[in-house]
């Protein structure tokens, strides 16, 4: 059975297609811009809001402990790091609405329950590398501002691993029509 090359490239481009809309799901850039309006409004309004706050290291990774020094892995080395990025926007979610309850800020009651489902949504096509992960409460405690910076950062970081995948995408079936 011979398989002719446009049938070869076409199922290629499915398969291409395909994990390029599960990544791409993990693509949220309005939720960065959520943030910042979230972060705009709470400079308005008094608050000593603490939230359990985890860091971007929890999200990226933690250097696996058998790893002695930086010149036992220098490049591309991802997969030597474990992470909790699925518990991390989990955590993230879970205190988003927090921020809701005890800051009362209803002009951006909406963006923030909106926020939060997205966290929820993202938290479910991560996967935890690590086995256990910390729980949200074991995380530090920090002010609203603190919180909500840390998170921008991590969303931003993902969008910038996730979103370029349709930049990839474009090229791909630019490449496949020429």
């Amino acid at each position: 059975m011979i398989i002719h090359e446009d049938a070869l490239l076409s199922r290629i481009a499915d398969d291409f297609s395909s994990e390029m809309r599960q990544t791409e799901s993990q693509c949220s850039p309005e939720s960065v811009d959520m943030v910042n309006r979230i972060a705009a409004e709470l400079i308005l309004v008094e608050n000593d809001c603490l939230l359990y706050t985890p860091a971007l290291e929890d999200y990226e990774g933690k250097p696996v402990s058998s790893i002695t020094s930086a010149t036992d892995c220098t490049f591309f080395c991802a997969h030597l790091y474990q992470n909790c990025s699925s518990s991390t926007v989990t955590c993230f979610a879970l205190e988003v609405g927090v921020l809701l309850f005890e800051t009362q800020i209803h002009r951006v009651a909406v963006m923030i329950r909106q926020l939060q489902r997205i966290l929820q949504k993202l938290s479910k096509m991560l996967q935890d590398k690590l086995k256990t992960c910390p729980h949200c409460e074991l995380h530090g405690e920090k002010k609203a501002e603190t919180f909500l910076d840390v998170l921008h950062n991590i969303l931003q970081r993902m969008n910038a691993e996730q979103c370029t995948t349709k930049k990839i995408k474009r090229h791909f079936k630019k490449r496949l029509r020429s």
